[in-house]
């Protein structure tokens, strides 16, 4: 399905990847530089299986084509990649708060695991930086 069917709490049946491989993506492009810092998720409300994400991380670009993956300020030490917990059935919706928030004019919500199928939608909260 298109991305445009990925939008938290749309009567569609959600945004579906093209392959059930861990690293499938759902991109979104937010038009200019935005700061982000709330991601909410939900799986999908159509379809009879159970179908949703369970963990996935995050990458912002500012142009399309450098993406850098979303690392949570642990004090004096960086994480690496930030994994964040999902969802646990299709319709709930689990918000996770972006502490530093990530910026950027597009971002990707990268899945790592999920329940039968890759189903997603999605909303970001955040704020445009111009």
């Amino acid at each position: 399905m298109e991305a445009h069917f990925g939008r938290l709490n749309a009567e569609y049946p959600s945004w579906a990847a093209k392959h059930l491989v861990e690293g499938e993506y759902l991109q979104v492009d937010l038009g200019r530089d935005a700061r982000v810092g709330q991601v909410s998720t939900q799986g999908s409300p159509k379809w009879e299986l159970q179908q949703w994400v369970t963990s996935y991380r995050l990458a912002a670009s500012d142009d399309g084509t450098v993406w850098m993956d979303y690392q949570r300020d642990e004090g004096p030490v960086v994480r690496d990649l930030f994994v964040f917990q999902a969802n646990q059935d299709p319709n709930g919706i689990v918000t996770n708060t972006l502490r530093p928030r990530m910026q950027g004019r597009s971002v990707r919500v990268v899945v790592l695991t999920y329940n039968i199928f890759i189903s997603l939608r999605i909303e970001l909260y955040g704020c445009y930086l111009h």
